[in-house]
């Protein structure tokens, strides 16, 4: 700073002002200088805990009390969206009301961490395993303001765990269905024995369907502890389109009569071949088939239920399979979860196995699945698959 004086001689009482003057300019200046360094700090330290925050190799959001996302990090945009102003759980798992057991409440009532494990489904509708840890973020006055969780992604970790556990999980939750089926075979062996002692043709017949509907669903579960271990490869075969629906049809038909629910099949005009590997595709289709009667077996509502099984060829490749129920119908929580390993609407009545082999076999056909659902209302799967077997498959 430069400060001139034109008068001269200068007198001591200018030359102390001017002095003064200049003194505060100075402390000014540095005092700005300060400033505009804390700024620049602040500034510098800002950008480094976003660029940590946005490093960090996990999911992050920020919520509310309302559970309103108020900040995110960049691996959660990636996966999830930009989400701002959100609910979590209609982020995270699509829901319309607030979790049970959330940990992000549970920090808001008590200020500690708190860790859960969940399924979530990414916008690309992935369905991830992540475990999650809860922290309070406080203000001045120490009160919880916000709570940040954060997610780590351990979906490859829990399909490990699975895959070096399953078979001892299904044996286990299978073991109650396999002794009420081996009970129910010694039921009809015993009645064949008598129908056959007493030449009734009647009774022999009843006892027979009896043992062969039970050798079917012991068949049944043994294909899906098959295909999970992968015992073996598709074996693919030419057969009749219309044997094969009415092999299925007659699997299905007592339970469906039981409940009095109608099946309604629908057949292409004309004889049709297709190449499947036959035992473990019937398997498949009973699976959602039976999935079907479920549905409307537990619907209360409805006085009547019906269950449709219409097969059509689509374009010049494909055939498919639609099956559509009048039953209790799925919540979008339930349709996107409901291919997961070990995943059951039915509580202890499911195993959580059926419907992901069966999945897993369509897929393997290379086949689609698509799944529509309103909750009250009923489902439709459609299933398509080529009609011949691809070239680089029959190779394998």
């Amino acid at each position: 700073m430069r400060w001139i004086i034109s008068k001269k001689p200068v007198s001591s009482i200018e030359l102390d002002l001017c002095l003064q003057k200049a003194i505060k300019w100075l402390a000014m200046e540095e005092k700005l200088e300060s400033n505009s360094r804390e700024i620049k700090d602040q500034k510098n330290a800002q950008a480094l805990l976003q660029q940590l925050f946005d490093e960090v190799p996990c999911y992050i959001t920020v919520q509310d009390k309302n559970y309103r996302v108020t900040a995110t990090n960049r691996l959660f945009k990636r996966d999830f969206g930009h989400e701002i102003g959100e609910f979590c759980y209609k982020t995270y798992k699509h829901r319309t009301t607030p979790c049970t057991d959330c940990p992000v409440a549970a920090t808001f009532k008590d200020g500690q961490r708190h860790q859960t494990e969940e399924v979530v489904t990414s916008k690309t509708g992935e369905q991830y395993h992540v475990l999650t840890w809860t922290a309070p973020i406080r203000n001045e006055a120490n009160e919880i303001t916000q709570v940040m969780e954060m997610a780590t992604n351990i979906t490859q970790i829990r399909q490990l765990q699975d895959h070096l556990t399953s078979l001892g999980l299904m044996l286990g939750s299978m073991s109650h269905g396999m002794k009420g089926m081996l009970t129910a075979l010694d039921g009809g062996i015993y009645l064949l024995e008598t129908g056959i002692e007493r030449q009734d043709m009647e009774r022999t017949s009843r006892a027979f369907e009896q043992v062969r509907l039970v050798v079917d669903r012991i068949r049944k579960m043994v294909l899906d502890i098959l295909y999970f271990t992968k015992s073996r490869k598709l074996e693919y075969q030419k057969i009749d389109l219309h044997e094969l629906i009415h092999s299925i049809t007659n699997i299905v038909q007592a339970s469906a009569s039981h409940h009095n629910i109608e099946i309604k099949v629908s057949l292409p005009p004309s004889p049709e071949t297709i190449e499947v590997d036959p035992d473990w595709f019937r398997s498949a289709l009973v699976n959602f088939l039976e999935n079907a009667v479920d549905a409307c077996s537990s619907d209360t509502v409805k006085d009547k239920h019906f269950i449709k099984f219409d097969i059509f060829l689509e374009d010049t490749d494909l055939v498919c399979f639609e099956i559509t129920d009048n039953g209790m119908g799925m919540d979008q929580e339930t349709r996107e979860k409901m291919f997961t390993l070990f995943f059951s609407s039915k509580g202890s009545k499911g195993t959580g196995l059926g419907l992901f082999v069966s999945n897993q076999v369509i897929r393997q056909h290379g086949g689609t699945i698509t799944v529509e659902s309103e909750v009250k209302t009923g489902s439709r799967f459609k299933i398509c698959i080529p009609r011949t077997c691809p070239a680089e498959r029959s190779e394998t």
